[in-house]
């Protein structure tokens, strides 16, 4: 079961020391450490909850492993890799009824807050906060989206438990 405390405690420290930087040199490593954090929780939140599907709908011992191999293998915590990901559980028309059973607002949310984090990550990811070009959040936003992708993943997770394939 994905869970938010370490993150949301992570999230709020950081959002107490931006705020108390006084003289605003640190508040950009505060931004981007907040946001890394944010996309690391996502990507562990979805492994977590693909491979409790697999546990609850898969028997054989080798595709448990080959799921966990996938997991593994996975980087990205975008909506897209989520998907293919479960796809490769409980494939395309399983997915279908889960989607069915998903709020459509939480599925919305889900992707669009992913989308933006995923290409605000892809851009810091790759560089020092010197040649950062892209303005970064504060982290105040990152935990209000935090709170938002938190209820879509609890939201998926539920369904999943319901799910009958």
């Amino acid at each position: 079961m994905i869970k938010k405390g370490n993150i949301e405690k992570t999230l709020k420290d950081l959002n107490c020391l931006y705020r108390d930087d006084m003289t605003g040199r640190h508040s950009e490593y505060y931004s981007k450490l907040a946001h890394l954090e944010l996309c690391g929780w996502i990507e562990l939140a979805q492994d977590d909850i693909v491979l409790r599907v697999a546990k609850l709908h898969i028997k054989d011992s080798q595709n448990l492993k080959d799921i966990r191999s996938s997991i593994k293998r996975n980087s990205s915590m975008g909506q897209t890799n989520f998907k293919s990901m479960i796809v490769e559980v409980i494939g395309r028309s399983g997915f279908e009824k889960l989607e069915s059973l998903v709020n459509s607002i939480h599925q919305n949310t889900l992707e669009i807050e992913l989308k933006s984090l995923r290409d605000t990550r892809n851009a810091h990811a790759h560089t020092n906060i010197k040649d950062c070009t892209r303005t970064l959040d504060a982290p105040s936003t990152n935990l209000a989206r935090f709170e938002r992708i938190f209820e879509a993943l609890k939201e998926y997770e539920r369904k999943i438990k319901i799910l009958k394939l």
